[in-house]
C-alpha cells in the first residue's frame, strides 16, 4: 500500500499548485485592473483640468472689449 501514500502526496501537490496559480492570477489581475483605473483617472482628470483652463480662455476672450470691437468693426 505505499503507492497510495504516493498518490495522495502527488495528488495533494498538484492540488495546491493550482491553488497558488489560481490565486496568484487572480491577484495579478486585480491589480492591473486598479492600474488601469488609476491610469484611467489621471487622464480623465487631466482632462478635466484642459477643458477648465479652455473654458477660462474662451470667457476672458468673450469679456476682453479690444477683442469684441476687432470682430464687430469687420
Amino acid at each position: 500500500m505505499p503507492w497510495t501514500t504516493l498518490a495522495s502526496a502527488v495528488v495533494g501537490g498538484l492540488i495546491a499548485t493550482a491553488s497558488a496559480a489560481l490565486l496568484d492570477r487572480s491577484r495579478w489581475r486585480r491589480e492591473q485592473d486598479d492600474r488601469l483605473i488609476s491610469a484611467r483617472r489621471v487622464l480623465y482628470g487631466e482632462y478635466l483640468a484642459c477643458l477648465s483652463q479652455a473654458r477660462n480662455d474662451f470667457r476672458s476672450l468673450a469679456r476682453d472689449q479690444t477683442v469684441n470691437l476687432l470682430i464687430v468693426s469687420e
